[in-house]
């Protein structure tokens, strides 16, 4: 066999094993979207917070390498743009498993990241997953798991807002300003009286020739805490 028949052989061999993964990540698709018949709001998880504990663990990284997993997760991230991307790896942020915690459903957030044809999600609060291709089998929870965040992801796209009611408060992120919560402690009278008086004693233009460190920390504890 010459050396253009045996290139030949090797290109026309990896054109078919992409068009067979394409099609098989089709199939996958086509499956889902047969699951996806309950009505808008119907939210029903199928996976329970336990099982979460159990199966992706609270801080270690679980391995797993399956074809068809990897294949899962390459068509979730197809329904979504990347929240970030360079020549070396992707990453999505938006991502919600609905999850049934103490008789209640719940929306947990979770990211995913591609590095090298590998993929890496991460849960709050829970481990992470490594997905790579493989033979390996593995427990039909993770594809399951899989399968339960597409099936929400019409529903988040017909009501955004529901992620509001099923977003607990223990796993919010991000920060509270200090007029949502200070209201109570300083009523608005009193902040404008302060305010007041600190203007007029400012235009004084005061010098303060001694002050105890204690004095000085005393005073910036109350700014920083006021901030």
């Amino acid at each position: 066999m010459g050396l253009y028949s045996i290139l030949y052989k090797i290109v026309g061999n990896v054109f078919a094993s992409e068009r067979y993964q394409i099609s098989e990540q089709n199939e996958i698709m086509a499956k889902i979207r047969q699951n996806r018949s309950e009505k808008i709001g119907e939210i029903r998880p199928q996976i329970t917070y336990v099982e979460l504990e159990y199966y992706i663990g609270r801080s270690n990284e679980k391995q797993i390498e399956n074809t068809e997993t990897c294949n899962l997760v390459k068509a979730l991230t197809d329904e979504a743009f990347p929240s970030y991307q360079d020549e070396y790896d992707k990453r999505w942020e938006g991502f919600y498993l609905p999850v049934k915690r103490r008789g209640r459903a719940i929306a947990l957030p979770f990211g995913i990241a591609e590095y090298k044809q590998e993929f890496f999600l991460y849960f709050h609060t829970f481990g992470s997953l490594h997905i790579t291709r493989g033979e390996a089998r593995e427990e039909n929870f993770y594809k399951h798991a899989l399968t339960e965040a597409f099936r929400f992801i019409p529903m988040i796209k017909a009501d955004e807002k529901i992620l509001e009611k099923l977003i607990p408060y223990d796993i919010h992120t991000g920060k509270i300003k200090g007029l949502y919560i200070l209201e109570k402690t300083l009523s608005k009278k009193n902040k404008e009286k302060l305010l007041k008086d600190y203007g007029q004693f400012i235009e004084k233009n005061p010098e303060i020739r001694e002050i105890s460190l204690n004095d000085y920390l005393r005073t910036a504890g109350i700014c920083y805490r006021s901030a």
